[in-house]
């Protein structure tokens, strides 16, 4: 079996440590997983678009924006009150 070295920062190191820890395998399996998941999948060359002008982009962001499809804001001290409940009583609150 071969043996592959990779250097990469503490703070990335750790960060994939707790990733791994998270899908329960060793960081060896979850490096390896990863690798392969990255080969299988289809390579999609993107385009990317320049924009000429501050008014260019206000024109794509409202051609592609859900914004006007809210019907309203929701509000969040709401929000935030039913969360509370939910983690005190820990079930979900609908």
């Amino acid at each position: 079996m071969a043996r592959v070295e990779i250097e990469m920062s503490d703070e990335e190191r750790e960060r994939f440590v707790r990733q791994s820890e998270r899908e329960g395998k060793t960081l060896s399996a979850w490096l390896i997983s990863v690798a392969w998941q990255h080969l299988a999948e289809p390579k999609v060359r993107k385009r990317t678009r320049t924009f000429e002008s501050p008014e260019e982009i206000r024109a794509y962001l409202r051609a592609h924006s859900d914004l006007d499809k809210l019907e309203r804001e929701p509000d969040w001290e709401e929000h935030l009150r039913i969360m509370d409940l939910s983690k005190r009583q820990g079930l979900p609150i609908i």
